[in-house]
Order: structure tokens, then sequence, then C-alpha cells
């Protein structure tokens, strides 16, 4: 949840705390294997590597890819959106 939204509503003075989850993810395989993914990124790589040592070396790179787009998209999650013309009016154009 967003930070702003915590602080706004006082979530905290009512009781409302994050606890991280550890691990982030679990996938069980039909083969008995399993991967987990850690908040830790050499952790999580560690994982990688049992099925794949280039995979691995390379998902730091693979994580930086949605930053920028998160970093320009989580300010306007707070934000009204913006007033579009109604959907009729977008299908009343041909070409």
């Amino acid at each position: 949840m967003q930070e702003r939204i915590v602080r706004d509503l006082e979530l905290a003075r009512h009781g409302y705390h994050v606890y991280p989850k550890e691990p982030a993810y679990f996938a069980p395989f039909p083969d008995g294997r399993h991967f987990f993914m850690w908040r830790e990124m050499a952790r999580t790589q560690a994982e990688i590597a049992k099925f794949s040592a280039r995979d691995a070396e390379r998902y730091p790179a693979y994580e930086a890819v949605p930053r920028p787009l998160a970093a320009f998209v989580e300010p306007m999650l707070l934000e009204p959106p913006p007033n579009l013309p109604p959907r009729a009016a977008a299908t009343s154009y041909r070409c």
C-alpha cells in the first residue's frame, strides 16, 4: 500500500503493520524441485542458478527493466484519472 495512504489514514495508529513476505514467491515443480524468490537479489540469483547460471547472471538486468516505468506510473496511482471523452464520442470518428 502506498505510504501516503498509510500516513493520511493514520493506519499505524489503528494497528496496521506490514509483515514482509519471505520468501516472496514459491513454486513447486512436479519433479520435486522447487523455486524460491527472495527479497534479497543474491539469494534469488542463487535459486535461479539451480536452473540456469546464465539466467541468474542476467536477472538483475531483467529486474531493472520495469523500474523506470514503475517510477513514472506510481505517483499517478494517487491522482484522479484524466477526464477523457466518453467512449461513444471516440468511436464515432471513422476514417
